[in-house]
Formats: C-alpha cells, sequence, structure tokens
C-alpha cells in the first residue's frame, strides 16, 4: 500500500442543494458507491460531518484510478454529481504512511456467557481459485463453511474439492454473506478480477 497513487474525490453541495435534495438522492448514491466498492474502484468513502464549509451533501471517496481522467469519469457518474446537486474537486494522494484493518464476520455472533458462544455459518465467496486462492477456499470448506468460487477457466480440482461454482464474479460476489479476492498483483490481473 505504500507509495500507491490513489484519487481523493472530496465533494461539495452546490449552493441550491438542500437535506430534502440530499435526502432523495442517498439511496441511489450508496448503491452506485457499493458496486464500485465491490468492483474493487473504491477504496473507502463517507460523508464529511463537520469543518469549513461542510453542509449535507459533503463527502470525500478514496478511489484507484490509473490516471486522473478515468478518476474524472467515475465522480462525475455519482448520483450526485449527474442532476447538479454537487461538484467535486480531485486529488493524486499518494500514500506514503498508514494502514488499514479489516475485520470480517462469518455470521452472526453473540455471547451468552463467559464460556458460552454461538456462531452461525454463512456461505463465504472466493474470487480467484488460483495457487492462493484454491487452498483458502479448501481450508474454509474443511472448517464446514460451504463456500462459491469464482475461476476464469474452472478446472476439476476445484469442485472435487467441495467448492461450488459461480457463473460469473457477479452472481458471486450477491450470493455469499462474506467474500475475498485472492488475484495476482500486476494491473492488469487485478483489472480483470475486479472489473
Amino acid at each position: 500500500m505504500l507509495g500507491c497513487d490513489y484519487w481523493l474525490v472530496r465533494s461539495h453541495p452546490c449552493p441550491q442543494t438542500s437535506a430534502e435534495d440530499v435526502a432523495t438522492v442517498a439511496g441511489e448514491h450508496v448503491s452506485w458507491l457499493l458496486e464500485l466498492e465491490w468492483d474493487g474502484v473504491v477504496v473507502m468513502s463517507g460523508p464529511l460531518v463537520e469543518g469549513p464549509g461542510v453542509r449535507p451533501g459533503s463527502g470525500v471517496a478514496v478511489l484507484c484510478a490509473a490516471e486522473a481522467d478515468e478518476a474524472g469519469r467515475i465522480a462525475e457518474q455519482d448520483p450526485f454529481v449527474r442532476p447538479g446537486l454537487r461538484t467535486f474537486e480531485l486529488y493524486r494522494w499518494r500514500v506514503n504512511e498508514g494502514s488499514i484493518a479489516v475485520t470480517v464476520e462469518l455470521g452472526p455472533v453473540r455471547s451468552t456467557g463467559a464460556d458460552e458462544r454461538w456462531m452461525h455459518m454463512s456461505t463465504v465467496g472466493v474470487i480467484g481459485l488460483g495457487r492462493m486462492g484454491l487452498p483458502i477456499a479448501v481450508n474454509l470448506v474443511e472448517r464446514g463453511f460451504p463456500v462459491v468460487g469464482y475461476r476464469r477457466h474452472p478446472t476439476p480440482e476445484v469442485t472435487e474439492a467441495g467448492v461450488q461454482l459461480a457463473g460469473s464474479r457477479r452472481t458471486q460476489r450477491r450470493g455469499p454473506a462474506c467474500s475475498c479476492r485472492s488475484c495476482p498483483a500486476s494491473p492488469r490481473c487485478g483489472r480483470s478480477c475486479s472489473g
């Protein structure tokens, strides 16, 4: 992650934009962001809630894009931007310090006492059943998790391992409660995996 370039999109509501306008489009905006997140384009995003010039509709998103033109085209598709409810500024952001920690819950977990715990087993999706992804999927199957996987070129070893194959990345990611991607680090493979 260190030394990687991302695009920071800082969004500003237009002067005529009201809180009611924001509420009307918020659902479509969130759906758009979640789709981009699934596709590996949105790294993180959220509203600005305090600070100079902050109003309903202010927000920040961090995008993964090759160039400014591509990041700009993505930001222009924001359901707030298309009808003129807000504008944005685009910054190339080089990340040199910090880290991101991710916590994954594989189903609802509840504690009813100091020693008594219950866990609901949920389906796990794995995109990229290659040298790294297949052993991950096999380990999950061996531990009792139902696994749905996607591989561009399926091989018999996948189904022999007890992994159910999905027809596409989109169908794979819509079913499971949790999913992970195991793809090579090259830009071409990353784009292929996330698109």
